[in-house]
């Protein structure tokens, strides 16, 4: 069985979901509630859940700021929210999918579904590690990690840039594309939009901005709050 956690500061809503989660999806334990970020953070490293049900609007920090303190690599994260227009930012800070309050069972179902069909679809490693397989409208391709010098992320797609300007879009998004190359030191998000391969960074530009010039002649955004972890990456290379 598998272990959720909510966090949401409406007890209402989070008991609401709860008993949608019980009828809809009785394979789904909750094994907490909390009503503010930092509680659910200790909740969190407690229970080890495998879905995060987490509220956006808070007291205190945010579910976005909890975001920064959480391995979004080692679990399911679905934003529930009263507002539909966080639903970009959700997925690009790195969430599964979000639901909008109040939950209903079936847009739950959906939600699950979702994730299950993103999970058995998911790109599969190949060798080593060394190839990646994306399945695409009329099969697969395959993408060895050595000569994928970018990502960049454009909604619920993200474009891979490799050596010699080759280019896929495929249908996953830029968060799913970072928990998916997590395990390789090579690459680093240094955007919200921009994962890139350190091997092929070739100068840092700060002119109105900051930019990573890449060896394909291309540039990819670096936001403020990742310029000094990616030069300790880029250093210690």
């Amino acid at each position: 069985m598998k272990k959720a956690i909510i966090i949401d500061d409406e007890p209402r809503s989070a008991e609401q979901l709860q008993h949608v989660l019980a009828e809809a999806a009785p394979g789904i334990e909750v094994a907490g509630i909390a009503h503010d970020a930092l509680t659910g953070l200790a909740m969190l490293r407690d229970h080890e859940p495998d879905l995060l049900f987490l509220d956006v609007e808070m007291p205190g920090p945010s579910g976005f700021d909890l975001l920064e303190h959480v391995d979004v690599h080692r679990l399911k994260i679905i934003f529930v929210t009263a507002h539909a227009d966080y639903s970009i930012r959700a997925i690009r800070a790195g969430a599964d999918d979000y639901l909008l309050k109040p939950v209903s069972a079936a847009d739950l179902e959906a939600c699950l579904g979702h994730l299950a069909r993103s999970e058995a679809a998911a790109p599969q490693k190949l060798q080593a590690n060394d190839i990646l397989r994306f399945p695409v409208k009329d099969g697969f391709i395959f993408i060895r990690r050595a000569e994928l010098v970018r990502v960049e992320g454009a909604g619920s797609y993200v474009y891979l840039h490799l050596l010699k300007g080759v280019r896929h879009m495929i249908s996953r998004n830029i968060g799913q594309m970072e928990k998916l190359l997590a395990d390789d030191p090579r690459f680093f998000r240094c955007h919200n939009s921009h994962i890139v391969n350190l091997d092929y960074v070739e100068r840092f530009i700060s002119t109105e901005g900051n930019f990573l010039q890449l060896r394909d002649g291309s540039q990819a955004e670096v936001a403020r709050k990742t310029k000094e972890e990616l030069f300790r990456l880029l250093e210690n290379r």
